[in-house]
C-alpha cells in the first residue's frame, strides 16, 4: 500500500537555508553533494577512470556491472572467490583489498583535482552561503572534495587545516595562460603605484588603496603592456578572479577537523573539532601508533603523497572500503571512532545532502536515529523519489521529525550577486 503523500512537504532548497536554525545544524554529506557541483565521484565514474588508468581492469567489467559498480562490493566478491583451503587466502584477501583500494584512490583523486578549479572560480559565494548554516559538517564520502572545499573557506588563523588558504594556493588551480595574467595582477595589487599630477603637486597611491572600476582600467593598461594580444574578456575574467580571492576573507568558517598540524588530536573532549570523514578519507593515514594527515608543507599534489603512504610498509591509509561490518573497523580507530560517537552528541537539527540511505550505513543512521538531542531531519530527494525515500527514511529515523528538500532546486549561485553585477556587452 503506498503511502499518503498528500501532507508530506517538499522544501525548496533556498527555504531549506532560511529556515535552518544557525548554531544548532550540523550537514551530514553523501555523494549527491559532489553532484550538486558538478563532480561525479559515483562509483561507475570512478571505475572507469580506474580502467583509462589501469586497463587490466577491463577484465572485471561484467563482476563491476553485477555488482552495480560498488567497488565495496567487488572488494568482497573477488575475496569470497579464493577457495578456503587456499593456504594464501589471508596474503590473497589483504593483496586484493589494499590493490584495488589504492587503485580507486587514485582514480577518484584523479576525478576531483580534474574538476575542482572550476569550484573554485565559480558559484564560492552561493558554497560559502550553504556551509555557514552548520556547526558541524560530517561526511560518508572517502574523496578529498569537501577537504579541499573546507581549506579554501577556513579562516586563515585556524590551523587545524594547514593547507594555506592564500594567493599562491589558488594560483595552482588556474591554467598556464590564467595563472600568469594573475600573477601580474597580484604584482600590480602589491607594488604598482598610480602616479597624478595635479596643480603642481604629485599624488601616489597605491592599486590597493583606488576604486575597483580604476584598478580594473588600470589592470588593463598593465596586460596590454606586456601582453598586447591579450582579448579584453579574459583581462576581465582573470580580474574577476582575483577580487574573489581577496574577497574570500570575508567568507570564511570555523573549520577544525581535529589535527594540531599533522597529527589527530585525541582528546576528544577539549576539542573544537567540527569537521568528521566518518568512513575515513584519503587524505588521512596510520602511521604506526599515530593518525596522521597529508598536509601541503611541499609541492607534491595529493595523490603523489597518497602513492607514497600507499607504498610505504608501516602506513596505511584511514578509509573503510568494504560492502559490510564497517562498525568493527570503526571501532579499533579512534578517529573513526570520534567521528560516528560525535552524532550522539550533537542537538538540534540535521540536514542529510546527497546520501541514498543505504543499509550499509545503518551504523551512522542507528547514532542519528538514537540521540534524542537531534529533533529534526531533514533529507534531500525530488518530486519523483518522493515516495520511496520518505518510506526508508521511517525504517532508519523512526524517533525523528523529518523534512524533505529538492535537491533540484538546489543552486550555488548567489542571486543577490546576479542582480546586481553590470554585464558588459
Amino acid at each position: 500500500m503506498e503511502k499518503d503523500l498528500r501532507n508530506i512537504e517538499l522544501l525548496s532548497y533556498q527555504f531549506l537555508l532560511e529556515k535552518l536554525v544557525l548554531g544548532k545544524s550540523h550537514l551530514l554529506l553523501g555523494n549527491g553533494f559532489n553532484f550538486s557541483l558538478g563532480i561525479n565521484t559515483s562509483y561507475k565514474e570512478i571505475f572507469s577512470r580506474m580502467k583509462e588508468l589501469l586497463p587490466d581492469y577491463k577484465q572485471l567489467d561484467e563482476e563491476f556491472q553485477n555488482a552495480n559498480c560498488d567497488i565495496e562490493l567487488v572488494i568482497g566478491n573477488l575475496q569470497n572467490s579464493i577457495k578456503t583451503e587456499n593456504k594464501f587466502k589471508g596474503f590473497l584477501n589483504n593483496f586484493i583489498h589494499n590493490k584495488v583500494k589504492a587503485d580507486f584512490m587514485k582514480a577518484t583523486v584523479s576525478i576531483v583535482m580534474e574538476n575542482i578549479k572550476n569550484i573554485y572560480q565559480e558559484n564560492n559565494e552561493g558554497i560559502y552561503l550553504l556551509l555557514s548554516k552548520f556547526q558541524n559538517y560530517f561526511s560518508i564520502n572517502y574523496d578529498p572534495f569537501l577537504y579541499l572545499l573546507l581549506m579554501k573557506l577556513k579562516k586563515k588563523d585556524n590551523q587545524a587545516i594547514v593547507f594555506p588558504n592564500s594567493i599562491k594556493f589558488f594560483e595552482k588551480e588556474l591554467k598556464n595562460e590564467d595563472s600568469k595574467l594573475f600573477k601580474l595582477i597580484d604584482t600590480a595589487y602589491q607594488e604598482a603605484k598610480l602616479t597624478i599630477n595635479f596643480q603642481d603637486k604629485t599624488i601616489n597611491r597605491t592599486l590597493k588603496n583606488i576604486t575597483k572600476s580604476d584598478f580594473n582600467n588600470q589592470v588593463k593598461k598593465i596586460i596590454k603592456n606586456q601582453y598586447p594580444n591579450t582579448k579584453d574578456k579574459e583581462i576581465k575574467r582573470i580580474t574577476k578572479i582575483y577580487f574573489e580571492n581577496l574577497r574570500q576573507d570575508h567568507r570564511t568558517l570555523d573549520i577544525n577537523d581535529g589535527f594540531q598540524g599533522e597529527l589527530f588530536n585525541e582528546d576528544f573532549k577539549n576539542s573544537l573539532q567540527n569537521v568528521f570523514f566518518i568512513h575515513g578519507a584519503f587524505h588521512i593515514y596510520q602511521n604506526g601508533k599515530n593518525i596522521k594527515k597529508i598536509t601541503q608543507t611541499s609541492d607534491k599534489a595529493l595523490y603523489q603523497n597518497i602513492d607514497e603512504i600507499i607504498d610505504a610498509e608501516d602506513k596505511d591509509i584511514v578509509c573503510i572500503l568494504k560492502p559490510d561490518n564497517k562498525f568493527e573497523d570503526i571501532e579499533q580507530n579512534n578517529y573513526l571512532k570520534n567521528s560516528l560517537y560525535k552524532l550522539s552528541e550533537i542537538e538540534g537539527e540535521l540536514v542529510i545532502f546527497g546520501s541514498a540511505l543505504s543499509e550499509n550505513d545503518n551504523h551512522i543512521f542507528n547514532k542519528i536515529n538514537d540521540n534524542m538531542q537531534i529533533t529534526t531531519v531533514y533529507l534531500s530527494t525530488c518530486p519523483e523519489n518522493l515516495q520511496s525515500t520518505s518510506i526508508r527514511a521511517l525504517e532508519v529515523f523512526p524517533n525523528k521529525e523529518i523534512g524533505y528538500f529538492d535537491y533540484k532546486t538546489v543552486s550555488y549561485v548567489n542571486i543577490e550577486e546576479i542582480e546586481n553585477k553590470v554585464i558588459d556587452e
